[in-house]
């Protein structure tokens, strides 16, 4: 993900599709995605939120309004996160079964 190669760009594209997923779900928006907040939230310079953000509607990612709300998002870019958030998922399920081979509790005795 092109997106995330840049100091907080990974969280800020969270933050983005936490603000997707909300409005899709429930029809409630988390928060605002306004450069002002984003910035104190991950403690970079509002012109880096702007750059960021900027770059991610050029690429046709993703459109935030003036007024801090999605506009809207790619379906290729979900695809890809979920891809990626699948493949993170299973990395670390294997991970916690090989941890769990050394006498820890097996992830379905977890979620119990």
């Amino acid at each position: 993900m092109q997106l995330t190669e840049r100091e907080c760009d990974y969280p800020l594209m969270a933050a983005v599709l936490a603000v997707h997923y909300a409005a899709t779900r429930c029809g409630c928006p988390l928060w605002s995605l306004i450069y002002r907040v984003l910035a104190e939230r991950f403690q970079v310079s509002r012109q880096h939120i702007g750059n960021t953000l900027a770059e991610a509607e050029r690429q046709g990612w993703f459109s935030i309004t003036q007024g801090g709300h999605l506009r809207g998002i790619s379906e290729d870019l979900i695809a890809e996160f979920e891809t990626w958030a699948a493949g993170q998922m299973a990395h670390f399920r294997e991970l916690a079964e090989q941890v769990c081979g050394r006498g820890c509790l097996a992830p379905e005795a977890m979620a119990r």
